[in-house]
């Protein structure tokens, strides 16, 4: 018969291999948990509060898993908690893998006797008044007071439908939906940063703001579709208004911009844009608008800089002057329509130009009379005749009659 011998090789310190012979010879991720233990019991325990340090350590880790010489009292070693750290080496030192800890509530009892946590994104311990917690039950994740405070910087990092809370750093990650008070925040981060906060909120709320108007204008919109020809020029006419010659937004991608904050060189918040545009005439100005700002037609400072007041004051100034411009230009019965709607004769009146309401409303009234009088009846050619022959009844007439 052909015999053949097979000799198996172990790696490994015996003392830190564990004692099940399956796992001597196909190591688990338990294993390393009891290797750990050796090596943490080696280098905290033996020899210390009266342990004797043997020359193998045998003796010790015995003693250490409650064996025949009874359990080692770590308390004269460590006061106030012994007990707990014994515990734990004894789990991480049991000869069956099942009663062993994971690697993860290893290091949460540890970082637990030693009052730190690691951080989530740098990976630095951190003592745990340095750092905030997930409150998600069940996370473990901690992030210290640095990267808190650089995740604030970030305009995601706001949440909440009011942008009250402070989502969990780890949502870019797991998508946790953890999340922090302003108030935990504010108490972990620099001022710098917490002023840098700040501003995402007050970009985002305005954002915000801007689209319920939108919401509520498409809402209005809709019911509105099925009115008269003239209803829907006006609405058209209330939408460039509004979007167009009102709204402070982006040239190239049409994205609104937050509050003015001081420097006219903006460059537009989207991610795929990243425009850099003139905050008084809005010109698109490739990536960088500091070059053109000085020597824009609109600033009066010639500075890269100016007042918030004085800004709004020049950019109210020019819409108003888009606004009547354009306001010029719309067929009579436009203008009345829209001389009846609430948010344009706010708008009117912002801008300082109620008297457009007053001159359309009163415009014709003479002339429209004297026309009935004549037996016409079409409201919409007696009001466009009028306004061709800037109001001359007779000449109005006649093209009335011929037509």
């Amino acid at each position: 018969a052909n015999l053949s011998s097979h000799t198996t090789t172990r790696i490994g310190t015996p003392l830190y291999v564990p004692p099940s012979a399956s796992e001597q010879l196909r190591p688990t991720p338990k294993s390393d948990i009891f290797s750990l233990g050796v090596t943490l019991f080696d280098a905290l325990l033996c020899g210390a509060g009266g342990l004797p340090k043997t020359g193998t350590g045998v003796l010790d880790l015995e003693r250490m898993r409650g064996g025949s010489s009874g359990p080692c009292d770590l308390t004269l070693a460590y006061p106030g908690g012994g007990e707990d750290l014994a515990a734990l080496l004894r789990q991480m030192l049991s000869p069956e893998q099942q009663d062993r800890p994971t690697a993860a509530e290893v290091a949460d009892r540890l970082s637990a006797q030693l009052n730190q946590r690691t951080c989530l994104l740098c990976h630095c311990p951190y003592p745990r008044d340095e750092g905030l917690a997930c409150p998600v039950a069940g996370a473990a994740h901690f992030t210290c007071d640095g990267c808190m405070a650089a995740h604030v910087a970030q305009a995601d990092s706001l949440g909440g439908d009011a942008f009250d809370r402070i989502v969990c750093c780890d949502k870019r990650y797991t998508g946790c939906t953890g999340s922090f008070s302003w108030q935990e925040v504010m108490g972990h981060v620099d001022a710098l940063s917490a002023e840098t906060l700040r501003k995402h909120l007050r970009d985002a709320v305005a954002v915000q703001q801007r689209e319920a108007i939108e919401a509520e204008f498409k809402q209005r919109e809709a019911e509105r579709e099925a009115r008269s020809e003239v209803e829907r020029e006006a609405l058209k006419a209330r939408r460039h208004i509004e979007e167009d010659i009102m709204a402070l937004k982006c040239p190239r991608c049409g994205q609104c911009f937050g509050a003015f904050e001081g420097c006219a060189a903006l460059t537009c918040s989207r991610a795929t844009c990243k425009a850099g545009f003139c905050a008084f005439c809005l010109e698109d100005c490739g990536r960088d608008a500091h070059q053109h700002v000085p020597v824009c037609s609109l600033n009066p400072s010639r500075s890269h800089y100016i007042d918030v007041a004085d800004w709004k004051r020049i950019v109210d100034g020019e819409r108003g002057r888009k606004l009547e411009e354009y306001w010029r230009g719309l067929a009579v019965e436009v203008q009345e329509k829209l001389a009846t709607d609430g948010c344009v004769r706010q708008i009117l009146r912002e801008l300082r130009l109620g008297r457009l309401c007053a001159t359309t409303t009163s415009r014709f009234a003479a002339g429209l009379v004297q026309l009935r009088g004549m037996g016409f009846s079409d409201e919409r050619k007696m009001r466009t005749m009028l306004d061709t022959y800037e109001g001359n009844v007779e000449r109005a007439a006649e093209a009335l009659a011929s037509a």
